[in-house]
């Protein structure tokens, strides 16, 4: 008969289908001569179907409602190679912790790192598709955590890339990193910041040019045809609320940083305790599209954050909502414990004695300026790149 191979495939047992049963029976009255249901089993609560000719899949389709209403749950409709079932629509749980791993993205299309769970699997964001991120939420929720593996994500993933680092909580967040081989800079003081940021936005439009001249439309397709690539570089910066009380002007800055930075392989990732609409322009806001939101004290805060409401009832240390592009999703963030940094970080220590180079060598361009825009002499910048040692 034509189920035959579903009872060799081990999809039921013989003790599982009853078409006798009460349930079999009704549903079989909602076919009302369009089919037949030919097993029930009832530990996995899995009807098969049998569509009798002169009736499609869409005709089943169209009696999900009703067998909805018999059941008293959600079912789903299955077509599998013209095998038709209707399955329970069973809720996942998301776990309440996902303990630290690197997730392997290389292989994987686009520019991505993982940097949660779902019900679903691994919760990724593809910096090729939307570059820009903010991290935000009250204290204590999973932020800071939640950098880390970030951090830790890219370096394993893409360990040519570049950090330009911004701590404005005296190096505390993100002091395990300021001695790796990508960080060009590690700034903690909001003065210096001022004039780094000029620098970095001078780079920006450097590789801008670049990309341009050579007809291109992106640092992607710019790479695959030169032999010197553009690097991508990830700015993060911890607390930039800070960052835009030292300087109102900064604001107009990082608007045109994000504006260009997506086609030249800059990447922004802020993190912010205190959003707060006053202080950020919404200009800037509408350059992130990448919206990390933890527990936040209020309605209000999530909606300033995601633009809707419902990080306020996020009750997990470590549960985030997710907002790409404006399309949310819920996950528990990777918990990364000390030694899971200590023992990702060891391979990615630049060696003693290197110092982090003067970039301003790297932009001889433009009347031979520095980003800064002032004249290059020798030993210039020295205040901001600075050897190991020293650090």
């Amino acid at each position: 008969m034509w189920w035959i191979p579903w009872l060799i495939g081990g999809m039921m047992v013989i003790g599982s289908w009853l078409l006798e049963d009460e349930a079999a029976i009704e549903i079989n009255k909602i076919l009302n001569g369009k089919g037949e249901v030919k097993f029930h089993d009832k530990k996995t609560q899995v009807y098969g179907i049998e569509i009798y000719n002169g009736y499609s899949f869409k005709d089943l389709q169209d009696l999900k409602g009703k067998i909805e209403n018999f059941l008293k749950y959600e079912v789903e409709i299955v077509n599998e190679n013209f095998r038709y079932f209707i399955r329970p629509i069973v809720e996942k749980d998301i776990p309440t912790l996902v303990p630290f791993e690197i997730i392997n993205t290389q292989e994987l299309t686009g520019f991505k790192v993982a940097v949660a769970k779902s019900e679903e699997g691994n919760i990724f964001l593809d910096f090729s598709k939307v570059p820009h991120t903010l991290v935000a939420g009250a204290t204590g929720w999973g932020k800071s955590i939640f950098t880390k593996n970030l951090i830790l994500q890219i370096i394993s993933n893409f360990p040519h890339c570049e950090l330009e680092l911004f701590d404005f909580k005296a190096g505390i967040e993100l002091g395990d990193f300021k001695n790796l081989r990508q960080t060009k800079s590690f700034i903690i003081r909001p003065d210096q910041a001022v004039l780094e940021m000029t620098r970095i936005y001078e780079e920006i439009e450097y590789r801008f040019d670049e990309v341009t001249s050579h007809g291109e439309r992106d640092w992607i397709a710019f790479n695959q045809k030169n032999s010197e690539p553009m690097t991508p570089k990830f700015v993060i910066i911890e607390e930039f609320t800070i960052l835009l009380d030292q300087d109102k002007e900064l604001s107009t800055v990082l608007t045109k940083c994000l504006a260009i930075a997506r086609a030249v392989g800059v990447f922004f990732i802020f993190t912010s305790q205190r959003f707060d609409s006053k202080i950020i322009d919404s200009k800037i806001k509408a350059n992130i599209d990448n919206r990390i939101c933890f527990h936040t004290s209020d309605a209000i805060n999530s909606k300033l954050i995601l633009d809707t409401t419902g990080a306020e009832r996020l009750e997990t240390v470590g549960r985030c909502l997710i907002s790409v592009a404006g399309a949310i999703q819920e996950g528990q963030s990777f918990y990364v414990k000390e030694n899971d940094v200590q023992n990702t970080i060891k391979s990615h220590f630049k060696p003693h004695t290197e110092v982090l180079e003067d970039k301003v060598n790297k932009y001889k361009d433009k009347n031979k300026k520095s980003p800064q825009g002032q004249e290059i002499r020798e030993n210039e910048g020295e205040f901001i790149w600075v050897s190991r040692q020293e650090i």
